[in-house]
């Protein structure tokens, strides 16, 4: 695998020899209206003229992810966020069309400077993208935008050519088409290796891989990526950390930890712990790894 660094508009070699035509529909989360609007308009959301402080004076303790930031007031908060449903359709000519569902939400502080979300799933093992609503939510009360996509995978997809050498393709596409940088980007139950495809990139920050796993990967590959990961999983789920033990070995920045209580997806059946430390995994990151 080339691991050497990806440019700014992800010019990767696998898109090397692939036409594509793109295409964006928006629609409100409960389909009940189509809106014409601009993927990247801010002026379509809800933005609160409450604005939040950004000071990170929250009690932080270096190498403890535990401690709660969320408030009362910014669960209530949160109630004031909007996610759109859109859609994606990626076209490769001559082989397969696929259409990428996705969910987005804006930061309610104003010029926020906090790392974007991007959300991944693609496996049959986690729920769908729409069991992160309430996530997405709290996220963006507390001034980071946020998207999340169902990333095609051949035994669900309606295309029988889609393979895993397109998937990260397809996430450098949807962060290109999307315009997002800073990103921080949240896999679930799945190959680190669809990621991998597009690391290093100076576009995202870190990763935080919830119960995935790392098959596929060699030593060397894992030790070139310099990218900081959270590795997570659920308590209830012990046998987890072993399917990322190459990960734990030789990724060069990580952190691990292990959400009491919690399943496979990690946010499940307590949303606010697994909220609290992807919250304080920005800070810890922001510290540790400059």
């Amino acid at each position: 695998m080339d691991q050497k660094k990806s440019s700014s508009n992800f010019d990767m070699s696998i898109s090397s020899n692939i036409d594509m035509d793109i295409s964006i529909t928006c629609a409100s989360v409960n389909d009940i209206t189509i809106n014409d609007i601009s993927i990247d308009g801010v002026s379509n959301y809800d933005i609160s003229s409450t604005v939040v402080s950004e000071t990170e004076d929250i009690g932080y303790e270096e190498e403890d992810l535990s401690p709660p930031i969320l408030t009362e007031e910014d669960k209530k908060r949160s109630e004031k966020v909007i996610i759109r449903r859109s859609f994606a359709r990626i076209k490769e000519i001559g082989e397969f069309a696929v259409d990428i569902e996705y969910l987005r939400s804006y930061s309610l502080i104003k010029d926020s400077k906090r790392p974007r979300i991007l959300i991944i799933h693609e496996s049959a093992l986690s729920p769908d993208i729409h069991s992160q609503e309430e996530n997405m939510k709290i996220f963006s009360a507390m001034g980071h935008d946020c998207v999340a996509i169902n990333l095609p995978y051949k035994k669900r997809s309606i295309n029988e050519l889609m393979n895993d050498h397109y998937k990260g393709f397809i996430i450098a596409q949807m962060i290109n088409l999307l315009h997002l940088e800073n990103v921080a980007v949240i896999i679930s139950c799945s190959n680190v290796r669809d990621i991998f495809q597009v690391l290093p990139s100076d576009r995202i920050s870190s990763v935080i891989a919830v119960s995935a796993f790392d098959s596929l990967l060699t030593n060397e590959e894992i030790k070139l990526i310099k990218t900081p990961f959270l590795l997570m999983h659920g308590e209830k789920q012990a046998y987890i950390p072993f399917g990322h033990r190459q990960l734990k070995v030789f990724l060069p920045n990580k952190k691990e930890v292990c959400v009491p209580g919690g399943y496979m997806e990690c946010y499940k059946p307590n949303p606010e712990i697994f909220q609290n430390i992807v919250l304080r995994w920005f800070i810890y990151a922001e510290k540790a790894f400059q």
